[in-house]
């Protein structure tokens, strides 16, 4: 399957961080390329690259000059939307080249030389080289896999005792075919409410496969607004749950299947017509379609068996009826709670990278913080200055010790000074929510300021990476208690002229931080101000 442009770039960019081992996820590097306002362009690789601290450059080389460097090398042929591949290998007789949907082609260097024309992507690991929030990333990532592969146990759970109480043979295929067709239903159901890789590669295997153009004919929809999509899983569904009923109940299995025959025999002729539809009208093969069909007749044919003639099937007991209508009333109900949260999920996608955008926007950014209240930083006696206390970009930090927000953000603008160290400073102020400074909750901040001037940066960041105080005060020297109370009575008072009344607190350049701003927007902006710095 043909993937999209965008989808090639992200493919593109994780083969590259992959091969350069800078650790990164999935989900966050598509968000942030694809909320780059310049998304899906060149100048966007490199702006997320760059973010990642990855040194970077984009040059047009002969075939000569580029056979002569060392992989991996990121390259665009030349057109109207020029395809990325990746360079893994270059030797004297050949180039291997691994494109974003994980094809690997090898092509002989003559071969190569005669048909390269592009733009290369030069990138280089740094020892500070990988993702902002990392580890945050990893655990969000973590706790999806987990839910997902707990509901995927789940269900196979389920399916397993069910498949080890069914007293009979047939009755164990029939609800492995009820299992199938309800797979195959979502599968076409997900298919029409958010694109997914796996089900787009099933749905256009083939050149005359294409499920879209079957699932938006006129023929996928009954009466007007029903699915035949939805119509099949909340069938299939309720056999799946009606089984279970069954084997937990005393009701008499032949004449509770006999009302799935009746259904399985009346939607054979729609089977019939579906075909015909797809290969008269459409001109496409849906495969889930097909899959779909495939399964109601053998569906069938395992339901034969309970299929009753009218008067008999006339006398099934209210009781059972009822069971069924209810069952089927609780698949519907919980199908539509699922559709909803998976439409709104897909709906909200496209405005969050929308939003990502205008939070990227340089011009919205400069506007808003213009937009904040002047402060006047009269400089304090031992504040913390951590890189040039004159450079351009002046970032003043109002932290707590015992904020935990305040560790990842102190961290955070120690990564952003060291990788722009000649455009970034930043100066933090030790905010306490303790009026009494000899309160031992203060003991952290005192011994902090107590310390030499020189010694105060490196025990704030051991302080972060610790959290203990009896084996962090063990690696800082000794400190003079009554002078950092001093100090930290001077913290206290410049923050209570400020207003501050929280923290972390982020000031750029005398003005505060907008509300509207996370730390992985701040990245991007500073970059920004770093390259018109710069050039």
């Amino acid at each position: 399957m043909q993937l999209s442009y965008n989808d090639q770039i992200i493919g593109a960019v994780e083969l590259l961080l992959t091969q350069l081992k800078v650790p990164f996820t999935k989900s966050s590097l598509r968000y942030d390329l694809e909320t780059h306002p310049d998304f899906p362009s060149l100048h966007a690789v490199l702006g997320v690259l760059r973010e990642r601290r990855i040194e970077t450059a984009a040059i047009k080389l002969s075939a000569d000059q580029l056979l002569s460097l060392d992989a991996p090398i990121l390259v665009f042929s030349t057109g109207d939307q020029p395809e990325p591949t990746l360079i893994t290998t270059i030797s004297d007789t050949y180039v291997t080249q691994q494109y974003p949907d994980r094809r690997i082609v090898v092509t002989s260097s003559e071969e190569f030389r005669a048909s390269w024309a592009g733009v290369a992507l030069l990138a280089e690991r740094t020892d500070r080289s990988g993702e902002v929030g990392y580890d945050d990333h990893v655990k969000e990532e973590r706790k999806q896999i987990y839910f997902q592969n707990g509901l995927i146990g789940l269900g196979v759970g389920l399916i397993g005792t069910l498949l080890a109480i069914t007293p009979d043979f047939r009755q164990s295929l029939l609800l492995i075919s009820f299992l199938a067709g309800l797979i195959l239903c979502v599968m076409l159901a997900m298919s029409s409410i958010q694109a997914n890789a796996v089900i787009a590669r099933l749905c256009r295997a083939g050149r005359n496969t294409d499920c879209n153009s079957v699932l938006n004919s006129p023929a996928a929809t009954l009466f007007g607004w029903l699915k035949v999509a939805d119509a099949g899983l909340v069938y299939f569904a309720t056999g799946i749950t009606s089984l279970a009923f069954l084997y937990g109940s005393e009701h008499n299995p032949t004449r509770f299947l006999s009302l799935f025959a009746l259904v399985s025999l009346l939607s054979l002729p729609y089977t019939v017509f579906s075909v015909v539809y797809q290969y008269r009208v459409v001109r496409q093969w849906c495969p889930l379609c097909l899959g779909v069909q495939a399964v109601l007749w053998v569906n069938f044919f395992l339901l034969l068996p309970y299929l009753q003639p009218v008067a008999e099937w006339l006398m099934i007991t209210t009781s059972v009826g009822m069971a069924v209508m209810w069952l089927a009333g609780l698949c519907i109900g919980i199908w539509l709670l699922i559709r909803t949260l998976l439409t709104t999920s897909a709906e909200v996608k496209p405005l969050r990278n929308q939003l990502g955008k205008l939070r990227r926007d340089t011009t919205i950014f400069g506007a808003l913080l213009n937009d904040q209240p002047a402060v006047h930083f009269q400089k304090i006696d031992g504040d913390l200055v951590i890189g040039d206390a004159n450079a351009p970009i002046q970032f003043t930090l109002v932290t707590d010790p015992h904020c935990a927000p305040c560790r990842t953000t102190h961290q955070f603008l120690e990564d952003l000074q060291s990788q722009y160290p000649d455009s970034v400073g930043i100066a933090c102020i030790l905010y306490t929510r303790h009026a009494d400074l000899s309160d031992d909750r203060n003991e952290v901040a005192v011994s902090i300021l107590g310390l030499p001037k020189e010694s105060r940066n490196y025990a704030l960041k051991a302080w972060f990476s610790s959290l203990n105080l009896t084996e962090w005060q063990q690696t800082i020297p000794p400190f003079d208690k009554q002078a950092g109370q001093y100090l930290l009575a001077n913290h206290t008072s410049w923050c209570a002229f400020t207003g501050i009344d929280h923290t972390p607190t982020i000031y750029l350049n005398g003005k505060k931080l907008p509300d509207f701003y996370t730390l992985r927007n701040l990245a991007y902006h500073i970059g920004a101000m770093h390259e018109e710095l710069t050039n």
